[in-house]
């Protein structure tokens, strides 16, 4: 093995141990987990003997995110905020080139770096369960005599670990997939039960529903590997088709939720901040309102009346937040038609790849079961754009492409 090749396994190794700690300590900072590595690889590359060095092959993700790029730097030119239209942009570029860089590496790992990769990805997840568990024990008291904010309840408090607890939701199966290969299928289904009983705990309902629709697709995967690509692609389809339609759904869902639910004021803004956003699709539907057009959207500030409570009490909320809380209608909303097929073509690659690949079942599982998760939570949580966010996910792919290789068909099947 070479010295890139070294260096190339220690910061992936280093990175998937670090993925879950920073993601529940520090979420913000996944970003500056993801640059670093990509950073320290590419000076590897750089610094190595002329012989050793192989710069990192263009992938397609990548290349759609520079495309996308192209056009988001484009529609600043009818942004309301042009600059920063083209700082996103080009953070588009840079995000592109890192994960093109870590997937370059991730596929070059030999089978003894691959087994180190996943014991890190596993200790790291113990490190953050430890250190959750801490806290929930004694992080709040600590917290509040040293005068930091803890929010005024348990509630309030149980949303500091949101973010890490999505970034669970979608390692689960790679979590799950390593216990199956080393410990049998009854090992492995204990551990998305207690994973599942993490989510629960810490009380975020998105990643709960994420897990639940991410084993959904993982069985239809298991059990019919040739459905499942085509049923995700029309989940992703049926959610855009569902987005000109958010006035029509918007008072029928309300109301359910009203029915089933005590006081469900965020799912109710949600809804209504949805239907704002589908409004205002239908004014620039071709050529949307320009890249992170969201924070500046007129009328974005007005408060909606969200619905009465039993006593009489208006509950209200603001038209749009920061964003629409849903990746599609974001793309849609900021950057039209052309964002929209580009987000689809990089879904429809995603879905469609392991299943031409000579990746076994199980791999083939996990890739999609990770794939549904994480469209789950993008579609009911973080703005897309944010940074922390996107570097989750594509370090959550890269960690899942590295742990499923193409050729383990057969070697899978005996060992779960």
């Amino acid at each position: 093995m070479s010295r890139a090749d070294r260096l190339s396994a220690l910061v992936l190794q280093g990175t998937a141990l670090l993925l879950l700690p920073v993601a529940y300590a520090a979420p913000l900072q996944v970003v500056t987990l993801a640059g670093l590595a990509a950073v320290v690889l590419l000076l590897g590359q750089a610094t190595a003997d002329r012989a050793e060095r192989r710069w990192p092959r263009p992938v397609v993700p990548a290349l759609l995110l520079a495309v996308l790029a192209v056009w988001g730097a484009i529609t600043a030119l009818w942004a309301p905020a042009p600059d920063r239209s083209l700082e996103l942009a080009l953070r588009f570029l840079g995000f592109g080139i890192g994960i093109a860089v870590l997937a370059d590496a991730a596929q070059r790992l030999t089978p003894a770096a691959l087994a180190r990769l996943a014991n890190a990805l596993v200790i790291g997840a113990a490190i953050a369960g430890v250190g959750v568990a801490l806290a929930l024990l004694v992080g709040r008291d600590v917290a509040g005599g040293l005068g930091l904010d803890t929010g005024a309840n348990q509630a309030e408090f149980l949303a500091h670990f949101n973010r890490g607890t999505a970034v669970l939701a979608i390692v689960a199966w790679p979590l799950a997939m390593i216990v199956a290969r080393r410990y049998g299928r009854l090992w492995a289904l204990a551990a998305l039960f207690a994973i599942a009983a993490v989510l629960v705990g810490l009380n975020p309902r998105t990643p709960t529903i994420a897990l639940a629709v991410g084993s959904s697709v993982f069985g239809l995967a298991w059990l019919a590997p040739r459905l499942a690509p085509p049923a995700l692609a029309g989940l992703f389809v049926a959610m855009v088709a569902a987005i000109p339609f958010m006035g029509e759904l918007y008072e029928p869902a309300r109301d359910s939720l009203l029915a089933i639910a005590d006081g469900p004021t965020s799912q109710v803004h949600r809804l209504a901040i949805w239907q704002f956003a589908a409004e205002r699709i239908a004014e620039q539907p071709v050529f949307g309102w320009g890249l992170d057009a969201s924070r500046a959207l007129p009328g974005r500030e007005v408060a909606l009346e969200l619905y009465r409570t039993a006593t009489g009490e208006v509950v209200t909320g603001a038209a749009l937040t920061l964003h629409p809380h849903n990746a599609l209608i974001q793309v849609w909303l900021e950057l039209g038609l052309p964002g929209l097929l580009i987000a689809a073509l990089m879904f429809g690659f995603l879905v469609r790849a392991p299943a031409v690949t000579t990746v076994g079942r199980g791999a083939l599982a996990t890739r999609l079961a990770v794939l549904a998760s994480a469209l789950v939570v993008a579609q009911l949580s973080f703005g897309i754009w944010q940074g922390w966010w996107m570097a989750a996910l594509g370090l959550a792919g890269v960690l899942t492409l590295a742990l499923t290789p193409e050729g383990v068909g057969k070697t899978e099947a005996t060992a779960t």
